[in-house]
């Protein structure tokens, strides 16, 4: 299985720090006025990657880049009610 990595483009990194304030494994900090990686226990949560203004960070191995909010959307709080309601998880533990 292929390692996937926060990759940091150092040419749109503005070093604001955001994403090192967001990471909860501390894998961001920044030297230098740009961000680095310290890849040693990055969870590839993708907090990071959501909060760059600048699209400066990204994980290899995903196609896909930050989303866009593109209109309000109002969902039905009957219909939200229903999805957390009929939402199952089935777990068998052993009993060791």
């Amino acid at each position: 299985m292929k390692q996937h990595q926060v990759e940091i483009d150092t040419s749109k990194c503005i070093g604001c720090g955001i994403c090192a304030r967001v990471c909860p494994a501390h894998s961001i900090e920044i030297k230098d006025k740009k961000a680095v990686t310290l890849l040693d226990d990055c969870l590839i949560c993708g907090q990071c990657t959501a909060v760059c203004p600048m699209r400066a960070v990204s994980i290899s191995g995903y196609d896909t880049g930050q989303n866009e909010k593109k209109e309000d959307l109002r969902l039905k709080p009957e219909e939200v009610l229903d999805v957390i309601r009929f939402r199952r998880s089935i777990r068998q533990c052993s009993g060791k």
